[in-house]
């Protein structure tokens, strides 16, 4: 066989090419290469909310809980890291509230962090956000 030293580099580089082109689509379709910002917050009651669940600032996707601290004591709460992508922090609030919401009627459960008021400074990273604890419906039973 004659191989051509050209052909072998053309296929190495056009293969090399489309590994890099196809990282790229499936690394921003999962926001990978956004800019993230951390938050925290606490919940006394996860509700079935475990770690990498979806984190919504106002309805749109932000993120994901990149962290769950369990409790040291039964009077203490979970805390929750929320990892947001960098360009929704000015939506996010010092009174901004994060609460356990559901899609759906039996779906997922992420955290919604609603948007704060104007007039509320705008949240530093690693700031602890108030929470709304989870509506049971058990507890109504």
């Amino acid at each position: 066989m004659n191989f051509r030293p050209w052909a072998v580099g053309l296929f190495v580089t056009v293969g090399l090419a489309l590994f890099t082109g196809t990282l790229f689509i499936i690394g921003n379709r999962q926001e990978g290469f956004a800019r993230k910002t951390t938050f925290q917050t606490q919940f006394s009651n996860l509700s079935g909310l475990a770690e990498g669940a979806k984190v919504r600032v106002s309805g749109v996707d932000a993120g994901k809980i990149k962290k769950i601290d369990l409790p040291r004591s039964a009077s203490e709460k979970f805390r929750l890291v929320l990892e947001v992508e960098a360009r929704l922090q000015p939506m996010i609030r010092t009174d901004s509230v994060a609460s356990i919401a559901t899609e759906g009627v039996v779906g997922d459960e992420y955290v919604q962090v609603g948007r704060g008021s104007d007039q509320a400074p705008e949240a530093q990273p690693d700031t602890m956000l108030p929470s709304k604890e989870p509506f049971e419906l058990s507890a109504m039973m």
